[in-house]
């Protein structure tokens, strides 16, 4: 076990994470971090400018929309993030799957209590909505909606405070189906800033779709791509930045090759591999919102 102390580890994020040398691409940038935040539309642009400064908002949006080199989904902690492609699939197998398991029972517990439907009434408007998204190849909410009038079903949300709302349901479904990995966000109906999407099935979006991966490989893919990026790191810091349980993590280390290492006072794993390190030359603030930490 060797000490790794706080300026070293500071040094290694700031190179790999293409703040101490610009990157080359925005594919390069997403890599780099492992995912991009995009709850706001406007954070992943920033976060590409701020590690490749020569990129443009078209370059971005060629990566996103045209190369598809970069895919936006529902991952780790029920967050949108833009995720390089090849690293998609462990994002919805290890992450993606979970939130929508857990969300749907919640979706049901609400549509019960509202008389709207049970889980088997939800599992048939996901379904005649995924098929109604195949036919048109690409729509938007409003679309889906015409085609499935029962996405405008309406239910009531925190009855009795003063933020009661009637939504309908026209968003709980397609995130079920975007968080299994069946639909994907493409262009915003408006500017890069707009959070208003239009939606693809993932077989269209990704010829050949995604891989079905085993969980257990999904997560062990995923934590390696998080240590490379930003280890070394604590199970801590793991279970909060993935939002999985403390097992599911444990497992990956098994099936990877990692070493032992000690920062800060606490115990931690990095990739098992020699890493040459030496102090950067200037400084560098990380300033947009929910850039990757």
């Amino acid at each position: 076990m060797r000490t790794i102390p706080v300026a070293e580890r500071r040094a290694r994020l700031g190179r790999r994470h293409k703040l101490a040398a610009p990157a080359a691409s925005p594919l390069e940038v997403a890599r780099s971090v492992v995912a991009l935040h995009s709850t706001d539309p406007a954070s992943v642009f920033l976060s590409v400018l701020a590690r490749h400064p020569a990129a443009t908002v078209e370059a971005v949006e060629d990566a996103l929309y045209r190369d598809r080199s970069l895919i936006r989904l529902i991952g780790m902690r029920r967050t949108m993030f833009v995720v390089p492609r090849e690293l998609a699939a462990a994002v919805v197998a290890a992450c993606g799957r979970g939130v929508a398991r857990r969300s749907r029972r919640t979706y049901v517990t609400t549509l019960v209590q509202a008389g709207v439907g049970d889980d088997d009434w939800l599992g048939e408007v996901m379904e005649s909505t995924a098929k109604a998204l195949a036919a048109r190849g690409e729509a938007t909410a409003a679309e889906l909606a015409e085609d499935e009038p029962r996405l405008r079903s309406r239910v009531v949300v925190a009855q009795g405070k003063r933020y009661e709302s009637r939504p309908n349901i026209t968003s709980w479904v397609l995130f079920l189906l975007a968080a299994e990995g069946r639909i994907v966000r493409g262009r915003p109906v408006g500017t890069w800033t707009s959070s208003q999407w239009r939606w693809s099935p993932v077989d269209a979006w990704v010829p050949g779709g995604l891989p079905d991966l085993p969980t257990e490989t999904a997560v062990t893919d995923l934590v390696r791509a998080w240590l490379a990026a930003y280890g070394p790191g604590t199970l801590m810091d793991l279970r909060w930045w993935t939002g999985l349980a403390a097992a599911d993590i444990r497992r990956a280390p098994r099936s990877a090759r990692w070493r032992s290492t000690w920062t800060a006072s606490r115990g931690s794993c990095c990739p098992a591999t020699r890493i040459r390190w030496r102090s950067p030359s200037r400084g560098w603030r990380c300033c947009p919102h929910l850039t990757p930490p």
